[in-house]
């Protein structure tokens, strides 16, 4: 499971046309490399077990998209469906002045993602979001709202990671709960927040990464690591400044 908030602006407006908030959940005993330029170009967190070295699940600047020169048409066409598990793999890219913005989702169905706000949690029903969805959303576009200027960048990063670390129970949600039938009590608890952890210290949120891209085509990335069983972060930040001219994925 893992959520991941995405705004994208192409009217001028915005000091920050690009910006991403992501958190990673998965089990704490899979092996994970945090954040690293893995090739001169590519920075992310990769994972390290054994028969998926080297896969990613957020991938920025340019594992196939990343180091390719497909645009995400280009590459959505060579995805066999069949060969893959349920996913959903947003694409995002800059065509000259442009940024462009998309989702493709295993049931074949796609989504121009490149203007406003967007957000991604492993519900199963898009018609139905967790409250998670709904609170988290309202949060992310007052923090949007409240930092508009280009000199607010790091304000507000912080900010963002702030919303990544919020451990609110946002129950009941009967969304949650009609998909998740088969899950149990704590379970439920666990996934109905943004930051996850279970009790048994098993499953939760293992990173947390902003990136910021502005109109001078200057990008932060910076990522969290939480490691098991603690709240304490191990903190990792890379800023990079770079014309931005190339690709940035995520899968959930």
């Amino acid at each position: 499971m893992c959520m991941l908030f995405l705004y994208v602006d192409n009217t001028g407006r915005s000091a920050h046309p690009v910006v991403i908030a992501f958190n990673r959940d998965h089990y704490y005993d899979r092996p994970t490399l945090p954040a690293h330029f893995w090739s001169p170009d590519c920075i992310s967190g990769t994972d390290a077990q054994p028969g998926s070295e080297g896969g990613t699940w957020l991938g920025y600047l340019v594992t196939d998209f990343l180091t390719s020169d497909h645009t995400a048409a280009e590459y959505y066409s060579k995805i066999n469906l069949e060969d893959y598990n349920p996913f959903r793999l947003i694409l995002v890219e800059k065509h000259f002045e442009r940024w462009e913005a998309s989702c493709m989702s295993t049931d074949g169905h796609s989504l121009d993602l490149s203007n406003g706000i967007n957000l991604f949690t492993n519900s199963s029903d898009v018609t139905r979001p967790w409250k998670k969805h709904v609170f988290g959303q309202h949060l992310f576009a007052k923090i949007l709202a409240e930092h508009k200027g280009i000199e607010q960048s790091e304000e507000l990063a912080n900010r963002l990671q702030g919303l990544l670390s919020d451990d609110t129970t946002y129950l009941p949600d009967r969304n949650l709960q009609d998909q998740g039938y088969f899950l149990s009590p704590d379970d439920i608890q666990t996934r109905s927040s943004i930051f996850m952890r279970d009790p048994a210290g098993k499953y939760g949120t293992r990173a947390s990464t902003v990136i910021l891209i502005n109109q001078l085509d200057e990008a932060i990335f910076w990522e969290k690591i939480i490691p098991k069983r603690s709240r304490s972060i191990e903190e990792k930040t890379i800023k990079h400044l770079a014309e931005i001219q190339t690709h940035w994925t995520s899968h959930i």
